[in-house]
């Protein structure tokens, strides 16, 4: 995880030294979400606003990875999303992983560990958390409890009912990218430069 971080970083300068300093959001789903809310633990002096929807901080595919020996663990397909036709999309779709290695679980479960050893680092970002409720691949209860724990005044929850893990994919998105918007135009960007 440390290295898809110093990635995101390293664009930041690129588009910092092409553009001057631009105000950064940095959404992510699913691992990609653990990997936005990495950032600012790693870098804490750069504002920035993250959007962490369906991240993974405990799942059962995690739980069996990390206490069995089997590898790979198997997804089903039908719990990314309700909308039988995205589901399709995903069956046909030959990037989708259908597998997913136990070392890469063990990665997952090493960056929470971190996340949550380093939470008190997090207390001046901006932080919004998407989640489905019937996400049955990551534990919206352990999000809960993050979240909780994260001592943070600039915070929002927001869950929607009747979706499952690619909340981005489901039929009433526009849910989704409402919280989104509305959640951007209440939180401020301060603007000090790096």
């Amino acid at each position: 995880f440390e290295k898809y971080v110093d990635d995101v970083e390293s664009f930041r300068r690129m588009i910092k030294s092409r553009e001057g300093y631009r105000e950064i959001i940095f959404l992510g789903h699913s691992l990609g979400a653990n990997v936005a809310l990495m950032y600012p633990l790693r870098y804490p002096d750069i504002e920035i606003r993250t959007i962490a929807a369906s991240a993974i901080f405990s799942s059962p595919l995690i739980d069996k990875a990390v206490k069995e020996e089997s590898s790979p663990v198997d997804v089903t397909l039908e719990d990314f999303a309700m909308d039988t036709a995205r589901v399709e999309q995903l069956v046909e779709d030959e990037l989708i992983v259908k597998q997913i290695s136990k070392n890469l679980l063990k990665l997952v479960d090493k960056a929470n560990g971190e996340l949550n050893s380093g939470i008190d680092k997090l207390q001046k970002g901006k932080f919004l958390f998407l989640h489905g409720e019937s996400d049955k691949i990551s534990s919206l209860a352990v999000v809960e409890k993050f979240y909780n724990k994260l001592e943070c005044k600039r915070k929002k929850l927001v869950t929607f009912p009747r979706m499952h893990h690619d909340i981005f994919a489901e039929r009433k998105r526009e849910q989704v990218f409402n919280a989104i918007s509305l959640w951007l135009s209440e939180t401020e960007f301060e603007h000090k430069a790096p």
